[in-house]
């Protein structure tokens, strides 16, 4: 009787593990949808009140999202890799205004821009090198 009563007290708590990380992954998913979506709104409203900076970041922002959301663990092109770069620098020129130059050199060969590579493999690099050479 005890080994009954053991072994369904384990089933119910397994059960309520199992559905608690279900929300919880649920809920991972819903922050980044509400971001994105929050950023949106934003780059709507600067478009609307004609202010095309602020437009134009609301967008880096938001394709860097959905860049994450969409491709998490996954390779993407180095074209699309580029393009992470570019939002992130976009950016980063808003945030320190006048204090770098950024200057995109890559050999554009179909070749190298259909190479696949890990997502936001670049841009930790591109953010390193911002850093230190700002500090």
């Amino acid at each position: 009787m005890k080994y009954q009563k053991y072994t369904a007290g384990k089933t119910m708590q397994i059960e309520y593990l199992r559905k608690e990380a279900e929300l919880s992954a649920l809920q991972s998913q819903i922050n980044p949808h509400f971001l994105f979506n929050t950023m949106e709104s934003i780059r709507g409203f600067a478009i609307r009140n004609n202010v095309p900076e602020i437009a134009d970041i609301a967008e880096a922002i938001s394709n860097i999202f959905r860049s994450n959301l969409q491709k998490v663990d996954k390779l993407i092109s180095m074209e699309n890799e580029i393009e992470n770069v570019k939002n992130y620098m976009l950016i980063q020129s808003f945030r320190f205004k006048n204090k770098f130059k950024f200057i995109l050199n890559i050999e554009e060969e179909e070749y190298v821009l259909c190479c696949m590579v890990p997502n936001m493999i670049i841009q930790p690099l591109v953010e390193n090198a911002l850093y230190h050479g700002l500090e």
